[in-house]
């Protein structure tokens, strides 16, 4: 995640450095241990799964008639 106007450059050059640490072994146990699954996608799959997901979710809470109080 980056703050909208972000350079493209500087977006991906974050996506990156964060992908390659994601793949040391040390990161992934981490994660692991924690119940978390490190992915390590690019910003348009991360993009695309963040708006199923909101859809997906969305359905579920009007579907349940979830309400706020």
């Amino acid at each position: 995640m980056a703050p909208p106007g972000t350079p493209e450059a500087l977006a991906q050059g974050i996506n990156t450095a964060v992908v390659e640490v994601l793949k040391l072994p040390e990161v992934q146990k981490r994660f692991r241990d924690q119940g978390l699954t490190p992915v390590g996608n690019s910003p348009a799959e991360a993009a695309a799964f963040i708006a199923e997901e909101t859809a997906r979710w969305q359905k579920v809470i009007r579907s349940a008639n979830i309400r706020l109080e």
